[in-house]
């Protein structure tokens, strides 16, 4: 029996094994780990497809941190949520609101690094805690519909193109959905049920593929002959990545068989890196002075994207190359629909017909007979759960990383019929594996410091592998969780490794402290852990908010000074441009720039540098990029800067973009916003600091939390010596204070004054935040969600009709987009305006007087 025969034969066995005898998860391990074996020492190297894992990069990437979306690596965000792993059903919608926001920018960054990065970043994260995010953004929408950005994941599939070549897939490349938590499965199988019953079809057949991951490929072929490669991209268009083709073995260029030449077709696959192939690369990497590859996985996406690779065979680039191996799952036919389900009517007939093309198999393939009656009795969950138990307990042992199944419906036709979502079909699902997990001892707890200045136990273990990947650090998330575990150092823990760099400790398996002889190593007894009353960094108090525990030295601490710089810098606060990462990191370690103030009078250090001294003789810089910094710095300075921005910049933990607004709003100016930190430093119970926290208090969406976290920062001088340095160096606006002075609004210049606009669903011709800013500037104020004050509702496409009448019915008006834009003497764009509606039967908007289609008005 030939090698591939012989592979394949050991595969058949253990899939055959796993349905038909429904083996229980510890006996399927003990019978099919000699076929296991047997695969790994016997089977060709080109095995097991992967389905689409996806990703997607947020658009509002660049406007939230200043620079291109497709450009360098975006700065990476805090490791942790803004407010901890809060239950959603405990946030509070200001709260959602910037876990949204730090959702989005977390999945974007992870995505840049997936897709764009080579596959040596440090903080990569696996499909595991990817999913976990998406899953968090989801829940958190689901209950805050009204937050959902434009550019929300649930409504995305992959990741934008890179820049370069891209290329058009003749059908959308969807992604898959997930069964991670209990129920998931059930409820999937449920949902077919009813969907298969709806097409009066009584019997069907799952196919079950293993998971991996790896890079999603297309491939396009032209009478038999290769035409082009593609990555996934965002689903529609991807990178085109032809010329790596060349060192991929696995991969024809011309297929065989009569069938592959009778038209254009596109075969869909899974690019990765064998287990075996990740050693020997990294040492040829380590030998060239590069930084090893993280995980298989980053390999390819690395690989794949080294351009010339395929040539230089002798690097380490074109090894890495040579290592991949592919595997094909579906094919789709430039031919009508009829005519591509003759060629292949189920699944399994599509991947016969891929062999017969030469592509390498995913296997084991296992069929499974049901009824959509067994979809509600348990019978056939009871059978696919023990089959993903069987495949699991052999994923340590196959030679490629497996991190669940796949399971399709296998008539190809009622794939058509029951169709797919904007993001994913519904004819499949991806079962994930349990993360891994192995227990260790803890030998110290460290303190972390993020942006905001909140501090994060960090757990340090002696070295383990979990799941291949030597692990010495997880996250201990905060001191109530610390609290709970009842840890200590010295006591035996078990972590799992959920994707992230930092895996999670999940119990303590075995107290340092027990009396029953247990092995301790050298490791001294020590008393429960406690966060410190100072940070570790730069000695200034630590200060306890909610459940969170915040260095107070702010831009002064240098655990946070860097990050608290580029927030300063990012387009939603000053928006200082040509000021990357990169030169935002020399200025601040060569000592040029050490806080916002030193940033804004870099024009003045700059014209009286010593000769030499200059950042036009900086390496990497040059007069041209010098200038324009200076320039873009002076532009800053001399233009009126609205005081929300400024807020914004200080990073004063709770107060994001939206708080910050309402923080202006109710100061009117910096001079009086330092007025009120002066105050709350005296205390928060007494004298002019009660008085300055009831009135934050009266705000909707203002909690005690937030006085705190101001009270706070003002409680550091040097936080107080930064407000004034701004007051001289920004031509700060003043805005009347809400609520205190009762001025009157000048109709004429704020034809929206005293009006509240809510916004839901997605606009056409604007952004969210434009939208926002179009209404501020004519008088109105935005909430940072749809709360009872508002007056007017904006309901773009995709808003939720229900919550929409559910405003409607308090008496709030509600806008179309083509409405909005009048009302605002904008002209909707005619694709916008020839689907507007009168919501109101009588063509008159709410709060106007005119009753012309055609004209705007002002309430």
């Amino acid at each position: 029996m030939g090698r591939r025969r012989l592979g394949r034969a050991a595969l058949a066995l253990a899939g055959a094994s796993l349905a038909s005898l429904a083996l229980a998860g510890a006996a399927a391990a003990a019978m099919l780990r000699p076929a296991a074996a047997l695969l790994a020492s016997h089977a060709p190297r080109r095995l097991m497809p992967s389905p689409p894992v996806s990703r997607f990069r947020a658009w509002a990437l660049a406007a939230a941190v200043g620079g291109p979306a497709d450009g360098p690596l975006p700065p990476r965000p805090q490791h942790h949520p803004p407010h901890g792993n809060q239950p959603t059903e405990d946030l509070r919608s200001s709260e959602a609101a910037e876990e949204l926001a730090w959702l989005s920018l977390k999945l974007a960054y992870h995505d840049w690094i997936y897709y764009n990065g080579d596959g040596t970043e440090e903080d990569s994260i696996s499909d595991a805690e990817f999913d976990r995010l998406e899953q968090r953004q989801r829940a958190i929408e689901e209950r805050f519909p009204a937050l959902r950005l434009e550019d929300s994941r649930s409504l995305r599939v992959g990741s934008s193109p890179t820049p370069g070549s891209t290329v058009t897939h003749r059908s959308p490349m969807k992604s898959l959905d997930n069964a991670i938590k209990p129920g998931d499965l059930e409820n999937f199988l449920s949902r077919l049920g009813r969907l298969l019953s709806a097409e009066d079809t009584e019997e069907f057949r799952l196919v079950s593929e293993p998971k991996l991951d790896g890079m999603s490929l297309s491939l396009t072929y032209e009478h038999g002959q290769l035409l082009r490669a593609a990555t996934r991209g965002d689903g529609t268009r991807g990178d085109d990545v032809t010329e790596a083709m060349h060192a991929i073995r696995t991969i024809p260029w011309s297929l065989q068989g009569e069938r592959s030449r009778e038209q254009v077709l596109e075969v869909r696959g899974e690019l990765y890196l064998p287990r075996r192939a990740l050693g020997s690369l990294n040492a040829a990497r380590e030998r060239e002075g590069l930084a090893p590859f993280a995980n298989p996985r980053n390999a390819v996406a690395g690989a794949i994207r080294r351009q010339g690779a395929s040539e230089d065979t002798a690097s380490a680039a074109g090894q890495a190359l040579r290592s991949l191996e592919f595997v094909a799952y579906d094919v789709a036919v430039d031919a009508p629909i009829g005519a591509a389900l003759s060629l292949a009517p189920t699944q399994t007939a599509c991947q016969q017909m891929l062999e017969e093309w030469g592509f390498p198999p995913p296997e084991p393939t296992v069929s499974f007979l049901a009824t959509t009656a067994a979809t509600e009795t348990g019978d056939l969950l009871a059978q696919l759960e023990e089959h993903v138990k069987g495949l699991e307990s052999l994923r340590g042992d196959l030679p490629f990383e497996m991190d669940g199944v796949v399971l399709k419906l296998d008539d190809r036709r009622l794939q058509q019929q029951i169709g797919a979502t904007a993001r994913a079909p519904r004819w499949a699902i991806a079962v994930k594996f349990p993360s891994e997990k192995a227990t260790t001892r803890l030998t110290d707890i460290q303190v972390s410091i993020g942006r905001t200045g909140a501090l994060t136990p960090v757990a340090i273990l002696e070295p383990v592998s979990v799941g291949g990947v030597t692990v010495q650090r997880a996250t201990l998330h905060n001191e109530e969780f610390l609290a709970a575990l009842g840890l200590s150092v010295g006591d035996k823990v078990l972590i799992q490794r959920a994707g992230d760099v930092i895996p999670q400790v999940l119990e303590r398996v075995e107290s340092a402290q027990s009396s029953d002889g247990a092995d301790r190593g050298s490791l001294p007894q020590s008393p429960p852990w406690a966060m410190p009353s100072e940070c570790p960094v730069c000695h200034s108090p630590v200060q306890r908010l909610d459940r969170r525990h915040i260095c107070t030295g702010g831009l002064y601490c240098p655990a946070q000074a860097l990050e608290g710089l580029a927030h300063f810098a990012s387009r939603r606060a000053l928006d200082i441009e040509g000021l990357g990462r990169g030169r935002l990191e020399q200025l601040y370690t060569r000592g040029r720039v050490r806080d916002p103030a030193d940033l804004l009078r870099l024009p003045e250090t700059e014209a009286a540098a010593a000769k030499g001294a200059s950042l036009a003789d900086w390496e990497g810089w040059g007069v041209r990029s010098a200038g324009n910094l200076v320039e873009s710095i002076k532009a800053v300075r001399g233009r009126p800067m609205e005081l929300r921005r400024v807020l914004y910049g200080f990073g004063i933990p709770l107060v994001g973009h939206s708080t910050a607004g309402l923080l202006a709003a109710h100061f009117g100016s910096l001079q009086r916003f330092r007025e009120g930190l002066e105050a709350l430093r005296d205390g928060v119970e007494e004298g002019r600091g009660r008085a300055v926290a009831d009135r934050l208090l009266e705000i909707d969406g203002v909690g005690m939390a937030l006085v705190d976290a101001l009270a706070a920062f003002a409680g550091n001088t040097s936080n107080l010596e930064l407000v004034d340095a701004l007051a001289v160096l920004l031509s700060v606006t003043e805005e009347a204070p809400e609520g205190r002075l009762g001025v009157v609004e000048d109709q004429n210049q704020n034809p929206l004054a005293g009006l509240v606009f809510g916004f839901t669903g997605g606009l056409e011709s604007l952004t969210r935040a434009e939208a926002q800013r179009l209404v501020e500037e004519r008088g109105a104020r935005v909430p940072a969600s749809v709360t009872k004050t508002v007056t007017h509702l904006v309901a773009g496409s995709g808003a939720v009709e229900s919550k929409v009448a559910k405003v409607r019915d308090r008496g709030v008006a509600v806008l179309d987009e083509a409405e909005f834009l009048r009302l605002l003497d904008l002209d909707p764009p005619k694709e916008v305006d020839g689907r507007a509606e009168d919501r109101h039967g009588d063509g008159v908007f709410p709060g106007s007087e005119a009753s012309s289609s055609s004209s705007s008005s002002s309430p």
